[in-house]
């Protein structure tokens, strides 16, 4: 709503707008600490289980978001710098991929154990799709956010001919290419990966301690189900 502040609508329901976002950003807050809070306690999971690392990257991703879009698209304040700027993008791909896609891809590594019975490969490929996506997606962050508001500046300097303003974007669209490279990357590490487990290409034991393991060895088959008696 806060974007069509200057429309032809009652002057009252941007600010409407911009109060629903202060009222979102409190749930956000509340599933972001109920997920963090338990795992303070047990930060070695952090670090060993990669279906919580993307989850809580994917949260962070969410809380990030909803302070941004409450400080960045204020009325009679930063909006007028970010509303025709990349800044929308930028929380487009926050929403999309830093928190949708990463909390998936922490689903996907939990759940796929389960349905193959077959641990993850590598965790030097799971490392290495946690680090590209979080590289490229801060990239992007950065690059449209920060850029978002140099090119709104430069759009509201009328002295400025608009082939001028055009292009000082350019910088900003290569360095936004070069984030998605990362993506693309980490995309590929994550295909390749999966495509190893589910089609069991793995080479040699799985070790007691690689990703998914545990879950692997839970599984039961049909006859388990079976009443004993």
């Amino acid at each position: 709503m806060q974007k069509l502040a200057g429309a032809p609508i009652p002057y009252f329901l941007p600010y409407v707008g911009a109060a629903a976002t202060v009222l979102l950003f409190i749930p956000i807050c509340a599933a972001t600490a109920n997920l963090l809070r338990p795992l303070w306690d047990h930060r070695a999971t952090l670090a060993g289980d990669p279906s919580v690392r993307f989850t809580v990257a994917g949260m962070l991703c969410l809380l990030v978001l909803g302070a941004g879009m409450m400080v960045v698209n204020m009325p009679d304040s930063t909006l007028p710098l970010t509303r025709f700027s990349l800044a929308g993008y930028g929380f487009d791909m926050l929403a999309l991929y830093g928190f949708f896609s990463l909390v998936m891809f922490g689903a996907t590594y939990a759940i796929v154990p389960r349905v193959t019975g077959r641990a993850w490969q590598s965790p030097k490929l799971i490392e290495m799709h946690f680090l590209f996506s979080v590289y490229g997606l801060l990239t992007v962050m950065l690059v449209t956010l920060i850029g978002g508001f140099v090119l709104g500046m430069h759009q509201e300097d009328w002295k400025l001919p608009w082939s001028g303003v055009t292009a000082s974007a350019n910088p900003l669209a290569a360095a936004t290419t070069f984030a998605w490279c990362l993506i693309l990357f980490s995309n590929i590490f994550f295909v390749a990966h999966l495509a190893v487990m589910w089609l069991r290409w793995g080479f040699g034991a799985v070790p007691a301690d690689a990703p998914g393991a545990a879950a692997s060895t839970d599984t039961e088959g049909p006859e388990s189900l079976a009443d004993p008696t």
